[in-house]
């Protein structure tokens, strides 16, 4: 027997079986991780070595390695298996006569890259994030004392990437292979197996028909564009170049065992708009629409009561399964948020219709693959009656309810209200909308109150995260991918710890967790779902919409119209959940300028907690000012100007040291985000165009140092001067009743910026990097004076 000493000086040699096959690459992994922590090189074995004294790390199932089905069945090992084709996972400590080491073993392909990725963790040598490892030099890894067996709680845990352009930290569409293949890594290092990835259809079209559709020409706008708008979707890479990356991608993640679900049915929702050449030649016709959606007969879905286009819809699917996807898994949206029919009732009819369609198409080449079928449409227009009406029909055998916005506010929009607890298999999921919202944002209260049904549920069979801003909230990644796997709740106070000790170095933990407890509640006052008066719900953000907002309660403009006392409940209702929270938000700005020298995680996370506070600092400002106005439009006496004055000036204040913030982080730059991708391939010359007017529309007002000093800080100069005219003049009209000027001027606002170049307006990022403790303690010194103007809550 092996004595035990000597260890730290003894060899260690991997052994593969002569046809390793998919387990090649996770061993792969582990020798490049054993090298990365320790310097060493293992070698790589066929056979269990002669020399004794070596150790031996053993990958496979007996029924995989013969080596290990030798030593089990000569008594020497244990027999130990795991569930083939499932996620579960071993590491095994084992020691013979003739040998010693470790036995790594897994379901699938998968779960052995957990296994490995999970044996370094364990080690105390690695700690994974999306932005990197945390990595611990180690001298010697031991292989003893492992006696793990692992299974998921969940049977899919899985993430979405969003079709937006943007800031590259944050569009999965800018990324590129290397991008990618880190984020499958991660994915894999955080024991997800499901990922959609839905950025366009690329080259579906061309490849499908390839007698109808060409590839766009390059240099020129998208012909099927709207202008200032998310949805000119002009690309900026040739789809030539994006299709054979994406290829990739998919082969990349394919090769370890990732789940890649393939979309069948009415697949030119929002992004993937058909091209102008399919419509011309095949003619499809649209289905009925009360409101032109996306306003533009590329964006329309084709008729679904016609089986020719229904043909052609599985003709993108079959591309899609060869080129991209895989045959596991499918998906369908159906006709989320299409209002078809004036009167409601054949308006749900239609989309049950249209799903039914849907599903006989698929079910004639894969009888019994699992559909996940997603149910925005749930949330967004029927009501629980219909819900059920709708699960009824469907076949729990082989299809799946992927509810990916369990964290909405709405009470009675949500799983628990469905009747398909116990009764229907189904995904519980994070929606963490909306694409304006970059910052950190989890909604963790509504998780608490309804996860623990989730895992009481024998029918949830997973958990995702849809995020619409990828790696926008680093804490929600961690947390999410820690219940995903356990299927155990823990409070997000209690995470906190773990969180912090495992990102930051031991002398930073302590701080970086009393400021991550401090900023929490600012974290959570500002979720996604509507606002109102009840206690309890989230306000949302103002500040990227700025007249909009003011104008009206919810958080887009095309809610324009609204009634005046929804306006102010909207207003009145941020001013008195953020009231509280402003000493927190002084304390935490302060504190973070107090460490000016961060770098790597440190940085990043300060850096995101602080945009975070401002934000919320800026969303009661311009509360209170609108406040403020309508109440000197009332009654305009002297201390209700002196009030809209004294917020006018410290919002101007604001606006100016918010654009300075994000100016210190490349990662908020647009003109960063171009060099990225010219860094890659050659960027269509148009592109630049698009970028900015996509930046500034309404769905996709965002925080970027460009938007911020170039038109947000406009946009607020414009309304500042408007209330500063207003009093001089003794103007007491609603502004609602000023909208078309207001309109006029914010276009002359956006043409402006979109006529500069993004050269032109790139942040000097060195500079605001060096002055960004000033600037973050005179936010906070702004405090006190938003204090001091506060608007009563009720003044109507």
């Amino acid at each position: 027997m092996f004595s035990g000493k000597g260890v730290r000086c003894m060899k260690k040699v991997i052994l593969l079986p002569k046809n390793s096959g998919p387990l090649k690459e996770s061993a792969g992994e582990f020798l490049r991780y054993w090298e990365k922590i320790t310097g060493e090189k293992l070698q790589t074995v066929r056979a269990l070595p002669r020399n004794r004294k070596q150790e031996v790390i053993l990958f496979g199932t007996d029924s995989q390695n013969p080596v290990v089905h030798e030593l089990m069945l000569a008594g020497k090992l244990p027999q130990l298996a795991v569930r083939n084709g499932s996620d579960d996972y071993r590491i095994h400590s084992f020691e013979t006569p003739d040998c010693r080491g470790l036995l790594v073993m897994g379901g699938n392909v998968r779960a052995y890259f957990y296994a490995v990725y999970d044996f370094f963790e364990r080690s105390g040598a690695c700690r994974y994030f999306w932005d990197g490892d945390r990595i611990t030099p180690k001298k010697q890894l031991a292989l003893t004392g492992f006696d793990v067996y692992e299974k998921p709680g969940f049977n899919y845990r899985g993430t979405r990437y969003f079709a937006h352009r943007g800031l590259h930290r944050f569009q999965a569409e800018h990324w590129e292979l290397d991008d990618w293949k880190r984020e499958i890594d991660w994915l894999l290092k955080k024991r997800l197996n499901l990922m959609f990835i839905r950025t366009g259809v690329e080259d579906l079209f061309q490849r499908a028909f390839p007698d109808a559709v060409p590839y766009p020409r390059f240099g020129v706008k998208a012909p099927e564009r709207q202008r200032n708008s998310y949805l000119d979707r002009t690309p900026f890479w040739k789809l030539q170049y994006r299709g054979k990356m994406l290829r990739e991608v998919y082969a990349y993640a394919r090769s370890r065992g990732l789940l890649l679900p393939t979309d069948c049915g009415t697949m030119t929702h929002w992004y993937s708009l058909t091209p102008p050449e399919f419509l011309k030649k095949y003619n499809p016709g649209f289905i009925p629409e009360q409101v032109r959606y996306n306003g533009c007969p590329e964006g329309r879905v084709w008729d679904v009561e016609q089986d020719a286009n229904m043909a052609n819809y599985w003709k993108l699917s079959e591309v899609q399964l060869k080129e991209y996807g895989t045959s596991e898994l499918f998906h369908t949206i159906g006709l989320a948020e299409r209002r078809c029919f004036p009167d409601h009732g054949r308006n749900h009819y239609f989309k049950r219709y249209a799903f039914r369609r849907i599903e006989d198409e698929l079910r004639k080449h894969y009888p019994q693959a699992p559909l996940l079928v997603s149910t925005w449409d749930f949330i967004a227009t029927w009501n629980p009656e219909e819900i059920r009406e709708f699960v009824a029909e469907l076949n729990p055998e082989n299809t799946l309810l992927l509810d990916y916005t369990s964290d909405i506010f709405r009470e009675n929009h949500n799983f628990l209200n469905w009747d398909i607890v116990g009764k229907f298999p189904w995904i519980y999921g994070i929606f963490h909308a909306y694409e304006a919202s970059n910052e950190l944002r989890g909604n963790y209260d509504n998780i608490a109150r309804r996860f623990p049904a989730a895992v009481a549920d024998s029918m949830c069979r997973g958990m995702v995260f849809w995020p619409e801003n990828s790696h926008a909230d680093t804490l929600m990644l961690e947390y999410f991918s820690r219940l995903a796997w356990t299927r155990k709740f823990i409070r997000i106070e209690d995470f906190l710890g773990e969180f912090c000790s495992g990102r930051y170095p031991e002398a930073a933990a302590e701080g970086m967790e009393k400021l991550w407890r401090r900023a929490l509640p600012l974290i959570k006052a500002s979720l996604w779902g509507e606002a109102g008066p009840l206690a309890g719900e989230p306000i949302r953000e103002v500040y990227p919409h700025m007249y909009f907002q003011l104008l009206n309660r919810g958080s887009y403009c095309w809610s324009l119209g609204e009634l005046d006392e929804e306006r102010q409940e909207f207003h009145r209702h941020t001013v008195k959940q953020l009231s509280p929270l402003l000493p927190a938000a002084a304390d935490c700005l302060n504190t973070i300028a107090a460490w000016p020298d961060a770098e790597g995680f440190l940085f990043r996370d300060r850096f995101d907690l602080a945009r975070t506070v401002a934000i919320r600092m800026f969303d009661y400002a311009l509360s209170a000012f609108a406040l403020a106005l309508e109440a000197w439009q009332l009654n305009p006496v002297p201390e209700n100007e002196t009030r809209v004055r004294a917020l006018t000036g410290a919002i101007t204040k604001m606006t100016k040291l918010f654009s300075r913030l994000l100016a210190a982080s490349e990662e908020f730059s647009l003109a960063y985000s171009l060099d990225r991708l010219k860094s890659v391939s050659a960027v269509n010359p148009v592109f630049e165009d698009t970028f900015k007017r996509g930046a500034v529309s309404p769905y996709c007002r965002s925080f970027t140092a460009e938007t911020a000093a170039y038109c947000y800080e406009a946009e607020w100069q414009y309304l500042a001067r408007r209330a500063e005219k207003c009093l001089k003049e003794n103007d007491t009209r609603p502004w609602r009743g000023l909208l078309a000027e207001f309109e006029q001027a914010d276009r002359k606002i956006v043409e402006a910026f979109a006529a500069r170049s993004l050269e032109e307006m790139r942040p000097d990022v060195k500079t605001a990097r060096k002055n960004l403790s000033g600037v973050l303690l005179d936010l906070a010194a702004l405090v006190p004076v938003l204090r001091e103007q506060e608007v009563p809550y009720v003044i109507f």
